[in-house]
C-alpha cells in the first residue's frame, strides 16, 4: 500500500491509497508554499534577543570590562575598537558587545572561567560578522590586571556574508566597566 500525505488547511493528513479510494471526501485544499528566498533574512532586534551563556561562579571569577587588543591592530582588523563582556556581579549573566570605529554590535555566545566563544550578529547583509574564541589568562577579578597585561587571548575572524576576510591570533587587555 502506498502512502499519501495531503497538506489540508496547515495540517498533514496521513492516508493509505485503499482508504482514500474506498472513501469519499472532497478534495483538499492545497495551499501553495513559496520557495525560501536565496538572500539571507534580515536580523533585526525585534526579531532576535542576542544572548550570552555565562557558566562561571561570580565570586571567584569576574571577566565583567572593555577589552582592547595588545598592541597594534592586526592587518584587517584596523576598525576593531574594542570587545566588551557586561556581565553581572552577582549572577552569572550579561552581555557582550563589538565596538567597531563605525559600529557597535551584539554578541551571542560563552562565558566560563577559562574560555570565551563569541559570534556577532550582523544587522545587514552588508555588515562584518565577528567571531572570537579564546581562553582567559587569568582568574579572580579580570579587570584588576596590570594595564598592559594580556588577560585574553584568541582566535578572531572577520567576514563578511559568510566568507572569511581576515583572522589573527590576538591578545587582549581589560579595563574596568562601569562604575
Amino acid at each position: 500500500l502506498a502512502t499519501v500525505i495531503f497538506f489540508v488547511s496547515g495540517a498533514q493528513s496521513f492516508q493509505t491509497a485503499r482508504e482514500h479510494a474506498c472513501v469519499p471526501s472532497p478534495p483538499p485544499i492545497v495551499t501553495p508554499v513559496e520557495k525560501p528566498s536565496k538572500s539571507r533574512p534580515q536580523v533585526t532586534a525585534d526579531v532576535f534577543t542576542p544572548e550570552l551563556v555565562c557558566n562561571y561562579d561570580p565570586k571567584k571569577f569576574n571577566p565583567r570590562g572593555v577589552y582592547y587588543i595588545l598592541g597594534s591592530k592586526p592587518k584587517g582588523f584596523r576598525d576593531f575598537h574594542s570587545l566588551q563582556l557586561a556581565v553581572d556581579h552577582v549572577r552569572p549573566s550579561g552581555d557582550a558587545d563589538i565596538q567597531t570605529y563605525s559600529d557597535y554590535r551584539h554578541f551571542i555566545g560563552l562565558v566560563t572561567s577559562r574560555t570565551v566563544k563569541l559570534i556577532s550578529i550582523p544587522a545587514s547583509e552588508e555588515d562584518f560578522e565577528y567571531s572570537f574564541e579564546g581562553t582567559f589568562l587569568k582568574s579572580g577579578v579580570l579587570s584588576d590586571a596590570d594595564s598592559n597585561e594580556a588577560v585574553l587571548r584568541g582566535r578572531l575572524i572577520k567576514s563578511k556574508g559568510g566568507v572569511k576576510l581576515a583572522e589573527c591570533e590576538v591578545s587582549f587587555r581589560v579595563e574596568y566597566l562601569g562604575c
